[in-house]
């Protein structure tokens, strides 16, 4: 079982520093249980949901944006390969 440290520093840093980004700029990281399909009346899947920011800053000369910094927002769900149970939705991991 991984712990949010590890998905972090085993996955999240790696892609973006594939990316050349830098993964100390990210602000307001969060993993969150969550219930992937809670309209199922079946036992539930439980996940985790990944969000963070991350600013970004145009380089386009000759333009009014050149040098504009904007912050990019990302959600992603995962499916839990070892389910808790209950699943515990809405406490962060």
């Amino acid at each position: 079982a991984y712990t949010a440290t590890d998905i972090w520093t085993q996955f999240v840093n790696p892609v973006l520093g594939s990316d050349n980004l830098d993964p100390t700029q990210i602000t307001n990281p969060a993993i969150t249980y969550i219930q992937l399909d809670p309209s199922d009346p079946t036992p539930h899947v439980c996940g985790l949901q990944l969000s963070f920011q991350y600013p970004y800053t145009f380089s386009l000369p000759f333009t009014s944006l050149n040098l504009s910094t904007i912050t990019l927002s990302t959600k992603v769900q995962m499916r839990l390969e070892n389910q808790p149970y209950p699943c515990p939705v809405g406490t962060n991991y």
